[in-house]
């Protein structure tokens, strides 16, 4: 476990952009939005410099950060920047001494195991281990088990394919 305090985060940003910080958002991990996302690439290149010192292990910005999230000018509740620590890092205040938190990006909290037990599925019986995104879950679920899932986003959205053997 290592407590890093946020603020080096907030200090990072205000060297490399003075007064764009609109707010940020700590704890396993750090949401970031700015008051100009044309201070994003600075923002972004001077948080990736102080890696080591802010134990960030990715900095998530334009396309990487588009593959998890809506873009931030459509959507002003995305953040413009997601910070990744390494495992076991908490971002918090000076001195804090939490000892574990509840959500982010490790592994244990982005790669969850799903069992879905019937036998009317139309694989039954067998194992698949492709990736799953979460938004593909509920549609599916919904449609085994007879009920309409045409009130869900996610099954509106054309970009969201049914999981692997649930088609």
């Amino acid at each position: 476990l290592q407590h890093v305090d946020r603020k080096a985060l907030r200090d990072t940003i205000e060297r490399a952009v003075p007064g764009a910080l609109a707010q940020l958002t700590t704890d396993q991990g750090a949401l970031i939005w700015l008051h100009d996302p044309a201070a994003t690439s600075r923002v972004a290149t001077a948080l990736r410099a102080a890696g080591q010192s802010l134990a960030i292990r990715e900095v998530l910005d334009g396309a990487a950060l588009a593959r998890l999230f809506p873009a931030p000018a459509r959507d002003s509740r995305v953040p413009d920047l997601v910070g990744i620590p390494h495992t076991g890092v908490i971002y918090g205040k000076s001195g804090d001494s939490k000892l574990a938190e509840h959500g982010g990006f490790d592994d244990d909290d982005t790669h969850v195991a799903l069992l879905l037990s019937n036998p009317q599925l139309p694989h039954a019986g067998e194992r698949v281990a492709a990736a799953v995104r979460t938004t593909q879950l509920a549609p599916s679920g919904l449609q085994d088990l007879r009920l309409s899932p045409q009130d869900l986003d996610a099954v509106r959205d054309p970009h969201t394919p049914h999981p692997p053997g649930c088609a």
